[in-house]
């Protein structure tokens, strides 16, 4: 056997994450995580579950007794309820307008449901007459699903409006709000939402692994009353609401081992939020968002699509990548140099375009030296014939309102 004569621990060092995630988490967060550990079938693992529940509750403004951290991935909670919800001669409606919408249709159709997809250009506003004429031919629609927040193009999709025609045809609505949970309201039963979904780690700033999800009661009865098996087993949200309704300890059924210590820091996390008021993180994250966009808009980016302001993730941008740069070079460069990560653009906007956020713990100081590096980068590159500051001198107003404020 070979010897190992020298080990190595990985230990990387902190970076400042202003991209679409993930996000760093907060100190409180990791200390939670270090708690001893539970039996996931003891009484106190139970009491910890209500009380995530709870505070899941709040996070998605929400009543439904079904609200739960999906062990896994938010793609992972799609799958689970698509997968629960639909049955193979069921016909999705599925509104395209960016990649993450595309990956529900993907994983509907993979599932052997008839999707329908209303699809619209990357970045492009959902047409509510399209929506409403798809609905109205196709009267066999048992659910509609949309993404609220397109994180790949910045853009935010009308929920009250949408809503409004979805009423009409009392279809299961089914929405993915990864990338608007924290950033801006998510108000699931005002809205009206059937099954919503989200993930830990972007602006909740817990660790990945967990994704939040709500099943309304009508959807739970859907999923009750399906007339073939779940295609999946783990997928196979019958067991999980078995596991999640039943408050005793001693007769609630084995399903899986959870992650306990990753539950701690969800908890942490969500506990953070309540002291915090989610008014006022929604505040923080529209402050933010606002002074970082105009910043980088006087440097001379640009918007990659025609969305309007109102129209955006507040804390998100999505510029295309100044000329004649080198993008992955100059993102490099802001990583090993100055421990600062942005985010690139997915699908066909690789290489493209510049996602750059203040999700999960980013305040006004480290909106300051994103803007201050950035710039320094473009002007170095020969990109930004502005003078240096001009990014901090356009935004000064806004931050000496940000600084009574937040």
């Amino acid at each position: 056997m070979q010897m190992i004569n020298k080990i190595n621990t990985f230990f990387p060092e902190v970076t400042t994450h202003m991209g679409a995630g993930p996000c760093v988490a907060h100190p409180r967060v990791l200390q939670a995580m270090e708690r001893p550990a539970i039996s996931h079938l003891s009484a106190d693992f139970l009491d910890l579950c209500q009380i995530v529940r709870g505070q899941l509750q709040y996070l998605l403004q929400t009543k439904n007794d079904f609200t739960i951290p999906f062990q896994g991935p938010a793609s992972g909670a799609l799958e689970a309820a698509l997968t629960s919800i639909l049955e193979p001669s069921d016909t999705i409606l599925i509104c395209q307008n960016g990649l993450y919408s595309e990956r529900m249709a993907e994983i509907a159709k993979r599932l052997g449901a008839n999707v329908v997809t209303v699809s619209h250009e990357w970045g492009e506003a959902l047409d509510l007459n399209r929506i409403d004429a798809a609905l109205k031919t196709n009267n066999n629609i048992k659910v509609v699903g949309y993404v609220h927040a397109e994180t790949t193009t910045n853009r935010i999709n009308d929920p009250i409006a949408l809503q409004s025609i979805f009423n009409k045809y009392e279809c299961l609505v089914l929405v993915d709000a990864t990338g608007s949970i924290l950033n801006q309201p998510v108000l699931t039963d005002a809205w009206g939402w059937d099954i919503v979904f989200t993930n830990a780690q972007k602006c909740l700033a817990a660790p990945s692994g967990l994704s939040p999800l709500s099943i309304s009661n009508r959807a739970i009865q859907k999923i009750r009353t399906r007339k073939t098996q779940a295609s999946s087993w783990m997928y196979d949200l019958n067991y999980l609401i078995d596991l999640w309704y039943e408050k005793s300890s001693i007769s609630r059924p084995f399903h899986h081992n959870p992650p306990v210590n990753i539950m701690y820091g969800l908890h942490e996390a969500l506990t953070l939020v309540q002291e915090q008021g989610i008014e006022n993180i929604w505040k923080r994250h529209h402050t933010l968002g606002h002074i970082l966009k105009n910043g980088l808009e006087a440097i001379g980016l640009e918007e990659h699509f025609a969305v309007p302001r109102e129209n955006q993730i507040m804390n998100m941008t999505c510029y295309s990548n100044p000329k004649g740069l080198d993008d992955q070079k100059f993102r490099e460069n802001l990583t090993l140099k100055h421990r600062l990560s942005i985010s690139s653009g997915m699908g066909k906007l690789s290489g493209k375009v510049w996602r750059i956020s203040t999700m999960g713990n980013i305040y006004l100081r480290d909106v300051l030296t994103c803007l201050t590096l950035i710039e320094f980068g473009l002007i170095n590159a020969g990109v930004c014939k502005h003078e240096s500051g001009t990014a901090i001198r356009s935004v000064e107003n806004d931050i000496k309102k940000a600084m009574e404020e937040l």
